[in-house]
């Protein structure tokens, strides 16, 4: 029998996408429902009423055996709707059929008048412009056959601008837009991307369609919620793999991510607090690569490489002579966030090869230069640092040092003469303040120095606030807040948040120089 072959219910084919949208107990007009095993499978398997139209006498009679009705006779004819005026139906089918009519717009016009107000059309229709086709076309030949994308029997073609057009006039809504793939070399059509020149098989294989093997749609007369797909390609997805190296060991873990969907081309990781580096190889081929890192949000300013030549704006070219590489460093214990993007892979041309290879040895006495330019800015980086915080300690010594100097006793007392006895600091500022230090502890996992106690200024009758200087520790926090038995016992206003809480970061247990501050701007050093 024609057509007499066995039906492929995965989603994944033609008849299979149609077959997942139809709900059991359906009526559904089917047209050309050739060897008719979607015909038995939704009469079995989902108990639905289904009509046939089919122009091949052999077929139909088979079919006829049992769909619940049929018409046989030519689809443009249009005949078959006198013979089911008056019906509608929950599905209309098109399976590798449209693509067999003069006018399928008309047709899909007629049908329009036959499906309920709430059915959907179901077509299946070959992509004449996978690339498959297209390297035939580019090399001047058009092998036509028997079928497939170029079954000599196909009348009509579209692309997916025109199906938008053919849709509109007919009147009808895309519901659901969906494809079937079938990369070059797995199609009925013996082409491969070796018979385009060089200059043009990458655009080539990064063509959005260039692996759609069949459109698959569901068209309402009314609809809002359309569910168009992103088409997809094979050669959009690619592999990086990540290398974290510490003094001992290496852990190695790979990551796909679409250069077309931009998914996963943004990846953030965290840094063990042992990590040397972390380096990032790309596919063995010729490219040009986009690539940048970020660490809390701030850009990574040396990436190492062995690109042959590096851009401006972070692209890296690599003539496949070497594993494309990236190296970072100085990034343990961080949350590190890299970026990357194929501008382009695949093989170079004649003028590209002879341009870089002049670009070469240029290329890699600007890397040294670089490198070394690199090195001197993070040694002359850290001096600064360094010269920094010794200025800071520095400050801070004098100015403490100068504030005991002026409140203790140090004027040099004249022989055999008794001074005057003085007030001392201590003395100053037990009148000044009231203080009080309840506990200390210091946990060793947090390594955070707690503090609990009170304060007040005896003048103002006050909270005091407390200052710790950055160069004491890398982190300081005062919390304050209500003691009422504090305010009974001093006689304060309910409310006054008396009680402190000072959280410091520190490797041990020590004493800290706290800075207690008045309302009124005046302070006093302490040591806790």
């Amino acid at each position: 029998m024609k057509y007499d072959f066995e039906m492929d219910l995965d989603e994944q084919s033609s008849v299979g996408k149609i077959a997942a949208q139809i709900k059991p107990g359906s009526k559904v007009l089917e047209f050309g429902p050739g060897n008719g095993r979607l015909t038995k499978h939704l009469i079995g398997a989902k108990n639905c009423q289904v009509s046939i139209v089919e122009l091949d006498k052999e077929l139909f009679d088979f079919v006829s055996e049992f769909s619940q009705d049929g018409f046989y006779g030519d689809i443009e004819s249009f005949e078959w709707a006198n013979y089911y005026a008056g019906q509608t139906f929950d599905y209309i089918l098109f399976a590798d059929v449209l693509e067999h009519l003069v006018n399928p717009a008309e047709t899909l016009k007629k049908v329009r008048e036959f499906l309920n107000e709430d059915g959907e059309i179901l077509i299946t229709f070959p992509n004449l412009v996978h690339n498959s086709v297209l390297i035939h076309l580019f090399n001047n030949e058009l092998p036509w056959a028997s079928y497939g994308l170029l079954d000599e029997t196909h009348n009509s073609f579209y692309t997916h601008e025109g199906f938008k057009k053919v849709f509109e006039k007919a009147g009808l809504s895309i519901n659901i837009e969906d494809y079937l793939y079938l990369a070059v070399g797995d199609t009925e059509l013996n082409s491969t991307y070796e018979e385009l020149p060089e200059a043009v098989r990458y655009e080539f294989k990064m063509r959005p369609f260039g692996e759609v093997y069949q459109y698959f749609f569901s068209l309402k007369k009314h609809t809002e919620n359309s569910h168009i797909s992103q088409p997809q390609n094979s050669n959009y997805v690619r592999m990086v793999e990540v290398i974290q190296k510490t003094a001992n060991k290496e852990v190695s873990q790979k990551y796909p991510f679409n250069n077309y969907t931009g998914e996963n081309q943004t990846l953030t990781f965290p840094i063990a607090g042992d990590v040397e580096s972390v380096i990032f190889k790309f596919a063995d081929q010729p490219s040009f690569i986009e690539f940048s890192g970020e660490l809390a949000g701030n850009k990574i300013a040396f990436i190492q490489s062995n690109a042959v030549i590096k851009t401006q704006n972070d692209c890296y070219l690599f003539d496949g002579e070497v594993t494309p590489q990236f190296t970072l460093f100085d990034v343990a214990g961080q949350e590190l966030t890299i970026h990357c993007h194929y501008r382009f892979i695949g093989e170079l041309t004649q003028t590209m090869k002879e341009l870089l290879e002049a670009v070469k040895p240029l290329a890699q006495i600007e890397q040294r230069l670089m490198a070394q330019i690199t090195s001197l800015k993070k040694e002359n980086e850290q001096v600064r640092l360094t010269n920094e915080k010794l200025d800071n300690e520095l400050q801070m010594t004098t100015d403490r040092y100068c504030k005991l100097i002026t409140e203790e006793e140090f004027a040099i007392k004249p022989r055999n003469r008794k001074l005057r006895s003085k007030e001392t600091a201590k003395k100053i500022q037990a009148k000044a303040i009231s203080l009080c230090v309840d506990s200390k502890h210091w946990d060793p996992e947090t390594k955070i120095l707690t503090i609990n106690g009170w304060g007040i200024s005896n003048a103002q009758r006050q909270p005091l606030s407390y200052k710790l200087s950055v160069n004491q520790a890398p982190f300081f926090q005062a919390l304050q807040f209500e003691r009422p038995e504090v305010n009974e016992a001093e006689q304060l206003p309910a409310g006054t948040k008396a009680g402190f809480e000072l959280q410091i970061r520190c490797e041990r247990e020590k004493s800290f120089l706290i800075e207690a501050v008045a309302e009124n701007g005046e302070s006093w050093f302490i040591e806790i």
